[in-house]
Order: C-alpha cells, then structure tokens, then sequence
C-alpha cells in the first residue's frame, strides 16, 4: 500500500467516525435513518404475509396491560372454548344416537316383514328427528356462547363484569330436555 492510499484511507475511516459521533451527539433531534430494504426472503417484504398480518388484527382490541387485564381476556377466551366444545358435544351426540337408532334396525327380531318394515322406517325417522334436535342444539349453545363472549369483552372493557345467569339456566334447561329425549329414545327401541 503506498503512502497516498493509506493516508486516503485513514482520511476515510476519521470522517466516517466524525459522521457517527456527530450523529450520536444530537440524538433524537436528527431523523431516524430509513431502515435498508429487507432482503427478498424477508416476511415483511411479502405481500401475501403483510396481508395476512393485517387480516389477524382486523377487530383486534389493544388495550393497555396493566393489573389483570391480559388475565381477564384470556379467561374469557377460555371460557368461549368451553362453550364451542359444549356446542361440540351436542352435535357429537346427535350423529351418534342417529346412528344408534339405525343400527337398532338389524337388531329388530319381527316375524312379520311388513312390521319390521314398519319398525325400520319409524327408527329411521326417529334417527332424523334426534339428529336435528342436537345439532340444532349445539348450533344454539354456539351462538349463545358468540354473544357471551363479546358482551364480557365488551364489559372487561368498561371494568364491570356480567354474572352469567340466564345463559346458564337455558342451558341447563337445554342439556336436561335433550337428556330426556335420550332416555325416552333409548328406552323405545
């Protein structure tokens, strides 16, 4: 390296750091530097993820963490899940007592074909009947659960909170109709 090219490079590296120590010393009064553009292979510079970020936080509350409002929502969120899994269950048991009353059909010992015919047809329509009722049945809890959820959110919010009462006694009221459906089917075939 020859002497001119070395003092050029000295020269260089004493401006670069006359730059960055000027640029330290005023702080927040400069503007910040635009950030280089993300490599190609980078998320934010996919469209499709920018998009799809954006969609995740379409409705999205943000609010401030403080004391126990984190704890609240994600109860709330849980308790939602109970609900959706209780809508679950209903359907769940409508598909398998329709099925059980179908397969009480091969179980008929009838001697008259007409009657067993008759018997066939009659479970069959029971099997329909039953069907409906649960998932119809978990379809309402579902719902019910939905409008729960965002009337607790909406009072966590305004720091109050609903007692649950009348959602809790339609249920109850729910759960020991179909119960009842259940037993009375049972019992016929």
């Amino acid at each position: 390296m020859t002497a001119k090219s070395r003092v050029r490079v000295d020269h260089d590296e004493q401006q670069r750091t006359q730059v960055q120590s000027h640029l330290q010393d005023e702080g927040s009064a400069t503007e910040p530097a635009q950030p280089a553009d993300p490599p190609l292979d980078h998320p934010d510079s996919n469209k499709v993820h920018k998009w799809i970020s954006s969609a995740y936080h379409l409705g999205s509350l943000r609010l401030e963490n403080k004391g126990a409002v984190a704890r609240d929502h994600l109860a709330n969120e849980r308790t939602f899940l109970a609900w959706m899994r209780t809508s679950m269950t209903f359907a769940t048991l409508g598909v398998g007592l329709s099925q059980l009353l179908r397969l009480s059909d091969s179980a008929t010992n009838v001697n008259d074909p007409q009657d067993q015919l008759d018997k066939i047809e009659d479970n069959k329509r029971l099997a329909r009947i039953a069907g409906a009722l649960f998932v119809s049945a978990g379809i309402v809890v579902l719902l019910l659960g939905t409008t729960r959820y965002f009337h607790s959110q909406h009072m966590i919010v305004n720091n109050h909170f609903p007692v649950s009462r009348m959602s809790v006694l339609f249920v109850m009221c729910l759960t020991l109709a179909l119960v009842g459906v259940i037993i009375w089917m049972v019992l016929r075939v």
